[in-house]
């Protein structure tokens, strides 16, 4: 049991130190009782789902054939949200990349959010749509590292481990 709390506890450190988890997710594990020990993955299997399927449109919104960066951007400013409510930093930052861009689109809407980037008028179509790309490989990378947490955080619960 101790070397499965031990690599839980290095696996998470190593979430926060890359920028993954912010301490949104310290507040969702300080939830955490005893009557609901997997509250915080609990949270991040709901995540998961939503995320998937807002993923699932924007790859559609930014497909050539059916380019539509307004429903892009609409899905991304979700994605966002969601991302702040679990603490998904990582993934929030290239959603605010993405708006960044967006908003070059609108200079009146971006001399009034950032007009320290109005040099960012350069395509604003390829760029957001490369940083929707950019979001999705994230969202994957995220996914992938958050699974192997939670897999191992079923096996310490099963165990009759506690986690802190």
């Amino acid at each position: 049991m101790e070397q499965m709390l031990k690599k839980y506890n290095g696996m998470k450190a190593a979430l926060f130190h890359a920028g993954f988890l912010d301490e949104t997710f310290k507040i969702l594990e300080g939830m955490r009782d005893d009557k609901n020990p997997e509250f915080p993955f609990e949270m991040l299997s709901i995540f998961l789902m939503n995320a998937t399927t807002m993923l699932h449109d924007l790859r559609r919104a930014v497909t050539p054939s059916t380019e539509d960066v307004s429903r892009a951007d609409a899905l991304v400013h979700d994605i966002k949200g969601i991302c702040l409510s679990i603490g998904a930093m990582r993934i929030k930052n290239v959603a605010e990349t993405f708006r960044l861009y967006f908003l070059a689109n609108n200079i009146k809407g971006l001399q009034t959010y950032r007009p320290d980037l109005l040099y960012f008028l350069w395509p604003w179509e390829y760029r957001c749509i490369a940083t929707a790309h950019q979001l999705m490989d994230e969202y994957s990378l995220f996914k992938q590292r958050i699974d192997s947490l939670m897999k191992l955080s079923e096996e310490i619960v099963s165990a009759g481990g506690k986690l802190t």
